[in-house]
C-alpha cells in the first residue's frame, strides 16, 4: 500500500541520516585531544554514548510510553479503572478494557519513541555550535 511505502521510504531515509555524524563524531575526537591521550579519547567518548544511549534511552522510552499510554487510557474514559500497570496482564480484564489497553499500549509506544527522537534537535545544534570553536580546540594540525 502506499503508506506503507512511503514509511518505508522516510524509515530509511531517517536510518541512513541517523548515523551521518559518526565520522566527524570520532575525526574530531581524536583532533581536539593531545597525541598522548589518543589512545584513551575515544574509549571516554564511547563510554559517554554508551552510557546515555544505551542505559538512559531505554528508559527514558519506557517512561514516556507509560506516560502517553496513561493519557491515551484516560482519554479513553478508562482512567478511573485502569492504568499502564493494571493493563500488564490482560487475562484480568474484560474485552473492552482489553482492547484500550492494547490501543493505548502501542500509541502510548509510538509516541515515546516519536519524542525521543526531538532529542536529535538540541543535539545537533549543539554539535553544529561545537563547530564553531573547532579550529581554535583542534590540537592535531591537518597536514
Amino acid at each position: 500500500t502506499e503508506k506503507l511505502a512511503l514509511a518505508r521510504v522516510l524509515w530509511c531515509l531517517g536510518a541512513t541520516s541517523h548515523f551521518f555524524y559518526l565520522g566527524s563524531q570520532y575525526t574530531i575526537g581524536q583532533g581536539v585531544v593531545s597525541g598522548r591521550s589518543r589512545a584513551s579519547g575515544i574509549p571516554v567518548l564511547l563510554l559517554c554514548v554508551a552510557l546515555i544511549g544505551n542505559g538512559f534511552g531505554p528508559q527514558i522510552v519506557g517512561w514516556l510510553s507509560d506516560f502517553y499510554m496513561n493519557l491515551q487510557i484516560q482519554s479513553a474514559g478508562m482512567g478511573d479503572v485502569l492504568t499502564s500497570a493494571t493493563c500488564r496482564d490482560l487475562s484480568k480484564l474484560a474485552e473492552a478494557q482489553q482492547a484500550v489497553c492494547r490501543s493505548a499500549s502501542g500509541e502510548g509506544l509510538r509516541l515515546s519513541m516519536a519524542t525521543t527522537t526531538l532529542f536529535f534537535i538540541p543535539a545537533a545544534a549543539l554539535f553544529a555550535i561545537s563547530g564553531l570553536t573547532y579550529r581554535k580546540d583542534l590540537v592535531a594540525r591537518p597536514h
